[in-house]
């Protein structure tokens, strides 16, 4: 924990060093396995998913 209480003393974030840091170890490990860069306009959202069919209606007989 001491490590944490250094990094968060001085409220929610970590220090922009220590941002910048960790965004160019994921941009280096994320790059080794082949995964995509987020998209520059909010890459973080999922892809909406596609509309459900609609409704059938079901005789009873």
């Amino acid at each position: 924990m001491p490590r944490y209480r250094e990094l968060y003393r001085a409220g929610a974030y970590a220090p922009q060093a220590y941002q910048r840091e960790l965004t160019a170890r994921v941009r280096i490990a994320a790059r080794r396995h082949g995964l995509p860069r987020a998209a520059p306009t909010g890459g973080h959202r999922l892809a909406r998913p596609p509309a459900p069919p609609p409704a059938e209606q079901l005789t009873l007989l």
